[in-house]
């Protein structure tokens, strides 16, 4: 569970070409890698529709939106390594 009142980091990293989902996407809070399910089947391996706008922390579809804030958003065209995210949450 996430505690109310503090800030966390969290990074997404996608990768298309795993097989599996566990290698197509990797969720890490704080610089640690964290076990998900996914219950509606396989992740896609790439984009389902390229014309969407991206949604961070929303999902206008289901008309579902986080009671938070949202703070530094990065976004990058490679997939970082579990290293990397480890030096970004590192480097505050």
């Amino acid at each position: 569970s996430i505690p109310l009142g503090q800030w966390f980091h969290f990074a997404l990293v996608f990768d298309g070409t795993g097989t599996t989902n566990t290698e197509r996407l990797q969720i890490f809070v704080n610089g640690v890698s964290q076990p998900f399910s996914v219950l509606n089947g396989p992740i896609p391996t790439g984009l389902v529709d390229s014309a969407a706008p991206l949604e961070i922390g929303a999902c206008s579809a289901r008309d579902s939106y986080l009671p938070g804030m949202i703070d530094e958003v990065l976004l990058y065209d490679t997939a970082l390594s579990p290293e990397a995210i480890q030096a970004r949450y590192g480097s505050g």
